[in-house]
């Protein structure tokens, strides 16, 4: 037998087994007192990478966020690197450190920080737009553009207001040497031409600027082709409708709110009017000019009636409300001003021709755009003023009458009539036995009824459906306006029915009747008031005034002469 093998039985024995179990578990005490923390350890370092683990993906989940955050703002950067090629860095500079302002609620601030980059360029504007005869509202010019910038600052516009200020300062693109001096061909120029007259209200025999563009309408369609897109207002239209349909090869009539670029597209589709149809287009009232560029296509020539600058009125409506310290209303008409005056100087420079109805109005529109408007005047109505004189013959005035002839949705009647109300209406009935004042025309009167109450000596006839009879009950007829522009096509009514005359230098414009010879002329009310009663209770100097009146009326505001320039200027 081998050693091992003795060996090995001797291991198996009892007394052997006994001392291995006793070495085996001391060995496994000390391995036991030496592992064990090492598990712990392990098992430490198992929750660290676990926790590890988490952080990962938590990171992971931020890196992604931050890719995402990084393409927006990519995509801004690229934002506001074309707002920059579009616009000049020092204006981003100033309307950033604006927005900051406004974006923490300092908008005082804003407004102030604003003043400070454009109060310079926008009193040259003002000044420019204002002239000298309203040269005192320069000291104004602060608190006005403070009103203007309220409506541009909140949507952000702040580059809006900036470049229609600088708009004012730069020559007009328009304006040519001739501007303003289109002549007739030099051809026959006898063919018929197609007009489309495209206006924002409709030709209506119910106020001035509705019936001048009646009667062109009327008189031009004897011999030329007309189509008509226009504001129609069922209540005050509907008559004049009757009267001009038939005169009209196609009319379409819209409400104010769908006088737009999509409806006048639609119409003149229907027509099949193709590019260059028209050899004129010719735009009536501030709402038509947005349509300058969509009509450019269809039309040899575009041209734009100042049939009033109602930019040189709400000057004027400015000026006298700042004179009287109104200034809680001074917001609405800032912005009402500048609106227009923003309006109208881009219908000047966006077209071909320009009309102007008084001298007056076209020097203000040239110092404005640069460009030169034509004048052609409001004329008498061939057929609502002469014929239906004709027709009432010689009546005679309802005793001590005072007329008053107004469309009363417009403001400068209003103004004008109220002014009367308070200022002159009371000296006249004091002196004057039997007077009554007769306010003529269609429109809201609420305010002035409220003024003259319960006094029976001041009546309103409302809509009336002719004139003329209205304006032969009055002894004497009166245009007390102290505010508007344009002309005032109520004096030669007046004049040519024999009827004489008080009015302001405002009525007066453009007309240029003598003072003292064919009118009476007054500005301050008592001057005003005195003129009335005179005529009142002179019936020598009422009778001469009434004929000089008729007959310069006669002599300078028929048509005949007028409308033989307007085609000129059509064909030029």
């Amino acid at each position: 037998m081998s050693l091992r093998k003795i060996l090995e039985k001797i291991w198996q024995t009892k007394p052997f087994r006994a001392i291995d179990r006793e070495v085996n578990a001391s060995i496994n005490n000390k391995l036991n007192k030496f592992v064990q923390p090492l598990n712990l350890a392990v098992a430490e370092n198992g929750r660290a990478i676990e926790e590890a683990g988490r952080a990962v993906a938590e990171n992971g989940r931020a890196i992604a966020e931050a890719s995402r955050a990084i393409e927006e703002a990519s995509r801004a950067v690229a934002e506001i690197k074309m707002v920059v090629e579009s616009t000049a860095r020092d204006q981003l500079n100033r309307l950033s450190e604006i927005r900051g302002l406004l974006a923490t609620g300092q908008a005082e601030g804003g407004y102030r920080a604003l003043h400070i980059c454009l109060l310079p360029e926008f009193v040259k504007a003002f000044q420019k737009i204002a002239g000298d005869e309203h040269r005192e509202l320069l000291r104004r010019a602060h608190l006005i553009l403070l009103e203007i910038t309220k409506g541009y600052l909140a949507p952000g516009w702040g580059w809006r207001l900036e470049a229609e200020i600088s708009s004012f300062n730069c020559p007009s693109a328009a304006a040519r040497e001739e501007a303003g001096c289109l002549c007739p061909s030099d051809g026959p120029g006898r063919e018929r031409l197609r007009i489309l007259i495209v206006s924002g209200m409709f030709p209506s025999v119910e106020h001035g600027g509705g019936l001048r563009l009646f009667d062109l309408i009327s008189l031009l369609a004897v011999g030329h082709d007309l189509d008509l897109f226009s504001v129609f207002n069922p209540e005050l239209d509907r008559q004049s409708q009757v009267l001009i349909e038939g005169k009209l090869k196609h009319c379409h009539l819209v409400a104010l709110d769908d006088f737009n670029q999509a409806n006048l597209l639609a119409w003149l589709a229907s027509l099949g009017r193709p590019p260059g149809y028209y050899d004129v287009i010719q735009c009536e009232y501030p709402q038509s000019p947005k349509l300058i560029d969509t009509l450019r296509p269809f039309g040899k020539k575009i041209g734009f009636t100042f049939m009033e600058c109602i930019t040189k009125s709400a000057l004027i409506h400015l000026r006298n409300s700042l004179g009287e310290s109104e200034f809680h209303n001074l917001g609405g008409l800032a912005r009402s001003f500048w609106d227009i005056a923003v309006t109208e100087q881009a219908a000047a420079r966006g077209t071909d021709f320009q009309i102007a109805v008084t001298s007056d109005d076209a020097q203000f529109v040239e110092r404005m755009s640069g460009v030169r408007p034509h004048v052609i005047p409001t004329s008498l109505s061939p057929t609502q003023v002469i014929a239906r004189l004709e027709a009432c013959g010689n009546a005679a005035p309802e005793g001590n009458t005072v007329v008053f002839l107004g469309y009363f949705d417009h403001f400068p009647n209003i103004d004008g009539v109220k002014w009367y109300l308070n200022k002159i209406h009371p000296r006249v009935k004091r002196e004057v036995a039997g007077y009554r004042f007769l306010v003529v025309g269609t429109g809201d009167t609420s305010l002035l009824q409220e003024i003259s109450g319960e006094d029976h000596t001041v009546v309103y006839t409302g809509k009336v459906d002719d004139i003329i009879p209205q304006i032969l009950r009055g002894k004497v007829c009166v245009l007390p306006l102290i505010s508007g522009a344009g002309i005032r096509g109520k004096l030669n009514q007046y004049s040519i029915a024999g009827r004489p005359s008080v009015s302001t230098g405002i009525g007066n414009l453009g007309l240029n009747y003598q003072d003292g010879e064919a009118v009476l002329l007054a500005d301050d009310p008592r001057d005003f008031a005195a003129a009335v009663v005179r005529l009142l209770t002179d019936d020598t100097l009422n009778a001469k005034i009434a004929a000089k009146a008729k007959a310069y009326a006669e002599a300078n505001f028929t048509w005949d002469a007028h409308l033989d320039r307007l085609v000129a200027i059509y064909r030029g």
